[in-house]
């Protein structure tokens, strides 16, 4: 059987006239045969990214397919794609899919790259909120720190190990195909003997917080030659989220606010959600649609991506600022007196202000609340299990 969610109703008569049962839904939350989708129906390609993360063989269908779509993902892309090349694809597929057992559920895996307009406007402060907020929900998270020049994770979460930093991953990479990345996800539990102080401070992170992060000691000088190729340097990071999402359900990354930095781009590109995080200040403020428009020309996607103003002064109009970006602001974070005291003392969930915009963001972005509230409503119906997905209205939402 196949699942044609592509909303084009003619590969469901075509593949039903050719004797293959095919079943039109948009529902994919329990989803275990092969997989048709498309442009229209997942104009982002995080549902293709997902389903291909669990190993669901997808077909993807688009004119101009995203750039940040998994490499498992079958691509047939152009004005006119003939019935014979989808047919290929069903019959390959179903063929493989014998010899593989079935799988359980789908979960739903989030990709997001927080990128600032210009240092200094706090997106990585943002992130690693967030990737704590996930974190102390119940969700295992990956905070990915490619801020190759300034890192901060070695300093303000403290994982570290010599042997397993994001430039020895990516010298793996280059070395072999597919090397084993799990010990490169760092986790206060592998740190082995740490200082006493060291360890007081473990016991405040959260359990299911785990990290890849640059080196503090080498420094730039040292960070491995990826050459100039946007697209050869795309692939490594693809390569890096598609062997982080078996392990994680949310991996948040953060890094520069350089915009010629092809490392920047590659993440921005091979992520399924971007978030564009800028302040108040007059420079940020003007130089964002000058920045987007900037990312958008070297092929990251900015349809659909969101925005985040932060340090807003209290009672300040938001759609001063809406007129200036030339775009929707998705969220916005206060201006928290506390925050530097905080930060000081390792707290990176800051104020108490700060923290409220943080748990608002998390239920958007990563659904966190009202993923807690569907569990707890599915637990109160006898005989029904709780692990749907969160694709239940994807038809309804897209089509």
């Amino acid at each position: 059987m196949i699942i044609n969610a592509s909303s084009y109703e003619q590969i469901t008569q075509l593949a039903r006239s050719y004797g293959i049962v095919c079943e039109e839904r948009y529902d994919l939350g329990d989803a275990q045969s092969p997989v048709i989708l498309s442009d229209t129906t997942d104009p982002t390609g995080e549902v293709a990214n997902t389903l291909a993360s669990q190993g669901v063989p997808v077909l993807y269908l688009a004119y101009d397919p995203p750039v940040n779509l998994s490499s498992s993902t079958c691509i047939l892309k152009g004005e006119e794609v003939r019935w014979e090349q989808i047919y290929a694809w069903i019959q390959s597929s179903l063929q493989t899919q014998e010899q593989k057992p079935h799988i359980a559920h789908l979960n739903v895996k989030r990709t997001i790259g927080f990128f600032g307009i210009q240092p200094g406007v706090g997106a990585g402060s943002i992130a690693r909120a967030l990737s704590f907020y996930s974190a102390m929900n119940g969700k295992k998270t990956l905070y990915i720190d490619m801020d190759i020049r300034f890192p901060k994770a070695p300093y303000l979460i403290g994982y570290k190990d010599s042997r397993y930093t994001l430039e020895g991953l990516l010298e793996a990479l280059q070395s072999k195909e597919r090397p084993n990345m799990e010990p490169y996800f760092l986790h206060k539990s592998k740190m082995g003997q740490v200082t006493k102080h060291l360890a007081e401070h473990f016991k405040k992170l959260p359990d299911l917080l785990y990290v890849l992060s640059p080196s503090a000691d080498l420094g730039f000088e040292y960070f491995p030659t990826l050459g100039t190729d946007l697209n050869e340097i795309t692939d490594y990071m693809k390569k890096i989220v598609e062997g982080a999402k078996p392990f994680f359900e949310n991996i948040i990354f953060s890094m520069g606010s350089d915009p010629d930095e092809p490392l920047h781009l590659a993440i921005l590109r091979a992520c399924d959600q971007r978030v564009f995080v800028t302040d108040t200040s007059p420079s940020a403020v003007r130089l964002f649609p000058q920045r987007i428009k900037l990312l958008e020309n070297t092929g990251v996607p900015v349809d659909g991506a969101q925005v985040i103003i932060n340090k807003l002064p209290e009672k300040m109009n938001i759609a001063i600022f809406e007129e200036f970006l030339q775009r929707r602001i998705t969220y916005t974070v206060p201006y928290d007196p506390q925050m530097f005291t905080e930060i000081h003392k390792l707290n990176l969930l800051g104020g108490k202000s700060f923290e409220s915009a943080i748990v608002e963001i998390a239920e958007g972005l990563l659904g966190l609340e009202k993923e807690a509230k569907r569990r707890e409503a599915s637990s109160k119906k006898a005989g029904r299990g709780s692990l749907l997905s969160q694709f239940s209205l994807f038809r309804e939402k897209t089509v």
